[in-house]
């Protein structure tokens, strides 16, 4: 347990943390500035100096424990489950509720993703590609483990897992760019649907 001056200086680093996801999901990283931050958390520019160098720690820091957050959401999110399909549709559900949780981060972690030449720093841009490739990674040896429990077609698990992550992620651009979308659930559902008839084993 924390002590009470610990938890009162973690809450102030995630209010600092909250402000700047806000604003750089809002203005880009390259038009907000530290007074901006400063604004919008209702911290001086000292106390944020306090817990955070500059803008680009505080872009790293966020982006970091984001992704940190959301791979270990949907890792834990697998146990229990028994079948590959069981767990593949737990951890695409567990993918869009931490985007509609988080939308302001995926506004960010999206743009870093698939926007060529938009890499702040090669430092978050290396973070960011090698968390993918352990995402992918994570998915790929689900599938192959559906694949030798008869689950799935015989297909190859890391280029199927890269399919998939990129039709999870065009689905959170889309519902990035598309406010008008009702039902997110109901397009994860249409995205399950088209994987699974596409991977799974037939019987005849």
């Amino acid at each position: 347990m924390l002590g009470r001056k610990e938890r009162e200086r973690e809450w102030r680093r995630q209010e600092l943390l909250k402000a700047a996801e806000e604003l750089f999901a809002k203005k880009g990283f390259y038009k907000t500035a530290m007074a901006d931050i400063a604004r919008i958390s209702e911290f001086p520019l000292a106390t944020i100096y306090k817990f955070f160098k500059s803008k680009d720690e505080i872009y790293l820091t966020l982006v970091r424990e984001k992704i940190e957050k959301m791979i270990a959401i949907e890792k834990n999110s697998v146990v229990g489950h028994k079948t590959a399909k069981e767990k593949i549709k737990s951890i695409t559900k567990q993918h869009l509720n931490f985007f509609q949780e988080n939308r302001d981060f995926f506004k960010i972690y999206i743009k870093e993703r698939i926007v060529p030449g938009i890499s702040l720093k090669d430092e978050v841009g290396l973070y960011i590609y090698n968390k993918h490739k352990e995402y992918t990674q994570f998915v790929a040896g689900i599938l192959k483990s559906g694949i030798k429990r008869k689950e799935f077609r015989p297909l190859d698990p890391l280029k199927i897992s890269i399919l998939i992550v990129g039709a999870m992620d065009a689905l959170i651009y889309q519902l990035i760019t598309e406010d008008e979308i009702e039902n997110p659930s109901e397009n994860l559902e249409l995205l399950i649907d088209v994987i699974f008839k596409g991977i799974e084993k037939q019987n005849f």
